[in-house]
């Protein structure tokens, strides 16, 4: 089982080559390998971008995304 210090890696590693996603406005924690996704986004499609590839990392269980559009 991967450790959350190395999901966590991963999936801001993930976010940063996704090009669709503003990946210095994301946090990323993990607890069992569960991936919670906080900050905030200009437009609705780069919170799903992030979702997407933060889902595409090995021992990713699921996503809590509370990402937020900027008003």
């Amino acid at each position: 089982m991967r450790t959350a210090p190395e999901i966590a890696r991963d999936v801001v590693e993930a976010l940063r080559l996704h090009a669709g996603v503003p990946d210095k406005k994301i946090k990323v924690i993990v607890a069992n390998g569960f991936v919670t996704l906080t900050g905030t986004s200009d437009w609705h499609h780069e919170l799903e971008n992030a979702e997407i590839a933060a889902h595409s990392v090995n021992g990713v269980r699921g996503i809590v995304n509370i990402l937020e559009i900027k008003p």
